[in-house]
């Protein structure tokens, strides 16, 4: 009996969680046009040097699954042709890419490579979205550092909340105050690496720290339905996952009343502006993590 609960536990945890991760698919044919079947298809995380394998079924069509954001380099193989590399293969979260294979008469000796970069054409998903990526995150001011600041830029969204303040990382209860997509105000969905984030009074549980995250998605129509829970929009967040490179960072952030602009009250009386000063640091480490037994890029980001 005990064993049955277990099961059903962890069968209810594994529903909780949508999936955040990218994948390629398409078909592999020959220079006739004909499928090529039993194909081997190989995709390598560059900065983390891990493969994923698929292989062509008999309508030469293949399916790459669970590729977390990053840059990959695709092959393909097949004895009798020559050996196709596909590279500067730029892959987000919610990417379905669809990417077609034409193998050319040769041995697995000689290689054809593609470096043109992919047309991100999302033939596989008819969901609306508009992509954060970790070069605005970390180059762009937010107030209070609250990555949620990002929401208000995408189209389909409007703020609905009436809270101005500084959005601070413990002011989670206005974060998810927005109309996305047309849809109720606060009926929105909130996931951390495709958990959800997202408290009973549809408010927001944890804001993490901008230093942390890969990147942000917010997807405001036709998503995919295992996120049919809410009736707005999802906001995905993806966390830094780990390198074969060690990288970090150290900052420290400045706010202070002698650094802001006189608002437009403040001008009118001729008030001087209120004392205010703010300075949060923290730092972040990502690498490879070993043990007597693998090595792996498994670390991620501390702050």
């Amino acid at each position: 009996m005990i064993r049955h609960l277990l099961i059903l536990l962890l069968c209810c945890l594994a529903v909780c969680a949508q999936e955040f991760r990218a994948s390629i698919a398409g078909e592999v044919t020959d220079p006739s046009g004909a499928p090529v079947a039993d194909a081997k298809v190989i995709v390598t995380h560059l900065e983390r040097n891990t493969p994923t394998e698929a292989t062509t079924n008999e309508v030469g069509r293949y399916l790459v699954q669970f590729l977390v954001p990053g840059r990959y380099t695709m092959t393909v193989e097949k004895t009798g042709f020559k050996k196709f590399v596909r590279e500067n293969i730029a892959l987000n979260s919610p990417d379905r890419l669809g990417l077609d294979v034409r193998l050319e008469l040769g041995g697995v000796t000689e290689t054809v490579t593609v470096t043109a970069e992919v047309l991100h054409l999302q033939t596989e998903t008819a969901s609306r979205s508009a992509l954060v990526e970790n070069r605005l995150i970390e180059n762009i001011p937010t107030s209070g550092r609250n990555l949620y600041h990002f929401q208000y830029s995408q189209p389909g969204v409007v703020k609905n909340s009436n809270y101005w303040g500084d959005f601070e990382l413990y002011a989670t209860g206005n974060i998810n105050g927005v109309i996305m997509g047309g849809g109720r105000p606060g009926e929105n969905e909130s996931l951390i690496d495709g958990v959800s984030d997202t408290r009973g009074d549809r408010g927001v549980a944890f804001a993490p720290s901008l230093n942390s995250v890969q990147e942000v998605t917010v997807q405001t129509n036709s998503y995919d339905a295992q996120f049919g829970r809410v009736g707005g929009g999802v906001t995905s967040i993806i966390v830094k996952s780990g390198a074969n490179a060690l990288h970090g960072q150290l900052f420290e952030f400045l706010e202070n009343e002698k650094l802001y602009a006189t608002s437009w009250a403040n001008n009118a009386w001729a008030a001087a502006a209120a004392p205010s000063s703010s300075t949060p640091s923290a730092s972040s480490s990502t690498g490879p993590s070993t043990s007597p037994s693998c090595s792996t890029a498994a670390t991620g980001p501390s702050s």
